[in-house]
């Protein structure tokens, strides 16, 4: 019982992994994306500061892709 237990948790925390990662992934997608329209919006819609802050947000969403990864990966 206590085996089948042990089996369950770790099943749902590798669901939770998993769920976190596809979360975290699609808005670093998201961010990703994000240059590519500034470069096509009209000039003066996005500040430097715009800028900035995307960067700053990309920057701390992949940090928690690789913090995910590192955890998914020893898991399994």
């Amino acid at each position: 019982m206590l085996t089948k237990l042990n089996q369950s948790d770790m099943s749902s925390v590798e669901l939770e992994t998993d769920c976190r990662l596809a979360q975290v992934m699609a808005t670093l997608s998201t961010l990703l994306a994000l240059p590519e329209r500034m470069i096509s919006a009209p000039a003066g819609v996005y500040t430097d500061m715009d800028i900035s802050k995307m960067n700053t947000d990309i920057a701390h969403v992949w940090n928690k892709t690789k913090k995910l990864l590192e955890k998914a990966t020893s898991m399994g």
